[in-house]
């Protein structure tokens, strides 16, 4: 799930997409009033057509604050990591997210991987944050991939105009 700095381009792995997942158009967004530009700050990505997406954080250094193992959720690895965005480069940007701590918990049991999610805003405005992830499991063969169940407990799903988040809207079936 986490694995060493120097091998980051060999796959997507479990990335944790924050402080935003999904692409920004034009790499821009209004925030109280605001216009923010997030565009060409490091650790940003682009889709080849001017936006940006998954976060900024797929790069950024983990801590490993612990482990442990609960009877009822298995065993566990947590991990932190706090932006470092240029303050002078990309003051707006630093203003809304280097106060950002990020705490990621790996449960694992049997078949049965859970994620949870922590931000702790350690400033004194709101800042505009969604956490997602991006895992990649390597399923092997054919029959091993349609014999595979994904169960995602969701509520809503934000439909998306060209791959850009629109608006959201209830799951049926729940």
């Amino acid at each position: 799930i986490l694995h060493a700095p120097d091998d980051l381009t060999a796959g997507a792995f479990s990335h944790v997409l924050a402080p935003w997942a999904g692409r920004i158009r034009n790499g821009e967004f209004n925030f109280e009033h605001q216009r923010i530009r997030v565009k060409g700050v490091p650790g940003t990505k682009d889709d080849g057509q001017g936006h940006i997406y998954n976060g900024m954080v797929r790069y950024e250094t983990w801590r490993v604050e612990g482990y442990g193992f609960d009877e009822d959720k298995g065993v566990s690895i947590t991990g932190t990591f706090a932006l470092n965005i240029d303050a002078e480069q990309f003051p707006d940007v630093a203003q809304l997210y280097n106060p950002l701590t990020f705490r990621v918990t790996y449960w694992l049991k049997g078949n049965d991987v859970r994620v949870e999610a922590e931000v702790e805003n350690h400033g004194e405005q709101a800042s505009p944050v969604s956490v997602g992830f991006h895992p990649y499991i390597d399923l092997g063969s054919e029959e091993r991939r349609t014999q595979t169940i994904v169960d995602i407990p969701a509520r809503l799903h934000w439909k998306a105009d060209q791959m850009i988040p629109s608006e959201a809207e209830p799951v049926s079936g729940v």
